[in-house]
């Protein structure tokens, strides 16, 4: 009897026993939830509010500002792709909206496509190495093919989208492939881009590839009707000006002259043109030295600076002694607040003791640092080279001024001012001393 009862407490109270014990045991060995950076969610969720009113600025901004505080979060990786990619994606447009006469903005459209595709590329692959969710993995891939020109590839991708053609983000996807086609679907593409424009928000890249194959198949009407809406939810979108040439040539090709025939770039005739971001560009690629001057500064103004400092750079393997291609490597310096700048400068005066530019940005690094007596004789030195006329001129004279009243005590001399002279825009080679007052460009 006590052996049976003893038997019957083991298979009853026991075996419930031992269950729990399990299960406990089973829980304690399971990891705990990684925890959530609140202020992380909150970056990227901003970021991508910016980028959904096309604020694509203070989108990066926020999202660099995530992978700062975790650089492998796969949520500000998959955001930072998105954005990458977005930018190619209005740049992939731009290129298809050229009139194709307009050769030197042509060509510097395509190489900045390189250059953003080359970025989108990498970011992409940074963010799928993690675990990003489907179908935000595949979209961006798709659109990375399309942007490259690797159509079939792209397509290859499409048929796990299939049951998702009715989202916003899918038929913006579907819709570009479509345009990307040798053989252009303007009409499936329409259909698809309508559905993305009515759910992107105030972003306007879906509404914008709307317009675009709505005037290339010749419905002039709605196209302006498109730039119209496009216009009023977006006053500063990148494609504006544009998308509006564009159609305007189109309608002038639908109306019958014959000498405004529809004009597009031949995007497979640029594909063999060497891209920033190769090798070539580090050998000059890019054109002669003039137009890799012009790009380089073009770059400088948009605060590409590892594009402008390469071309720049590739000027110098030509001409070691090019007098702007050592100025731009010493902007750029200075623009990115590089001690180096003031050495560089100084190097580019000893080459060239008469070039403006450098005097002035020079100048410029002495008052800000507050060796105004340093930077008062350079001024001295435009003005006895250019005169008080003159956008260098000007500024120098007005330097000259503010220390004067600051030594007579009559008042004090402004503070300096953080914004740097814009670069000196490509001249033919220079003398040792050039005239350099009508250069364009905008100083503090």
């Amino acid at each position: 009897m006590v052996v049976g009862g003893l038997g019957l407490i083991g298979g009853t109270v026991g075996i419930s026993y031992l269950r729990e014990t399990a299960s406990s045991a089973s829980a304690s060995a399971t990891p705990p939830p990684p925890s959530v950076d609140p202020e992380l969610v909150k970056l990227v969720e901003g970021g991508r509010t910016a980028l959904g009113a096309g604020d694509l600025e203070a989108a990066g901004a926020s999202f660099q500002r995530a992978l700062g505080r975790s650089p492998h979060d796969p949520g500000a990786l998959a955001a930072v792709a998105e954005l990458e990619v977005l930018r190619a994606d209005f740049t992939w447009l731009r290129l298809r909206l050229l009139d194709p006469a307009w050769t030197e903005r042509v060509a510097e459209t395509h190489r900045e496509l390189g250059s953003q595709i080359a970025r989108a590329s990498a970011a992409v692959d940074a963010a799928t190495a993690p675990a990003v969710p489907e179908p935000l993995a595949r979209r961006l891939r798709i659109d990375l093919f399309r942007l490259s020109g690797k159509v079939s590839e792209a397509r290859s991708l499409v048929e796990p989208l299939a049951d998702r053609a009715s989202e916003p983000d899918t038929a913006y996807v579907l819709g570009a492939l479509d345009l990307a086609e040798a053989n252009q679907a303007f009409l499936s593409a329409a259909a698809r881009l309508r559905v993305a424009a009515v759910g992107e928000g105030g972003l306007g890249r879906a509404r914008a590839l709307l317009i675009y194959s709505l005037a290339h198949s010749g419905d002039i009407v709605q196209a302006r009707r498109e730039l119209a809406q496009l216009s009023s939810a977006s006053a500063d979108h990148p494609l504006a000006e544009d998308l509006k040439g564009f159609v305007e040539r189109c309608a002038a090709a639908a109306a019958g002259d014959a000498d405004a025939g529809l004009a597009t770039v031949d995007t497979e005739a640029l594909r063999g043109l060497d891209a920033p971001g190769t090798a070539s560009d580090a050998r000059g690629g890019a054109g002669d030295f003039r137009q890799r001057l012009k790009f380089a500064s073009a770059a400088l103004g948009i605060r590409e600076y590892d594009r402008a400092e390469r071309l720049f750079r590739s000027v110098l393997l030509e001409q070691p002694g090019n007098t702007e291609a050592l100025a731009g490597v010493a902007e750029v310096a200075r623009q990115r607040n590089d001690p180096k700048a003031a050495e560089l400068y100084e190097k580019v005066l000893e080459k060239n003791p008469g070039y403006v530019p450098a005097i002035v940005a020079r100048a410029d690094q002495k008052w800000a640092a507050g060796d105004r007596a340093g930077a008062l004789a350079l001024y001295q030195r435009v003005v006895s080279q250019v005169g008080t006329d003159g956008t260098y001129g000007r500024h120098a004279a007005t330097r000259i001024a503010e220390g004067a009243r600051s030594a007579s005590g009559s008042g004090s001399a402004s503070p300096p001012r953080a914004t740097p002279p814009a670069p000196p825009a490509p001249t033919a080679p220079e003398a040792a001393e050039i005239d350099t007052s009508d250069l364009p460009g905008t100083v503090p």
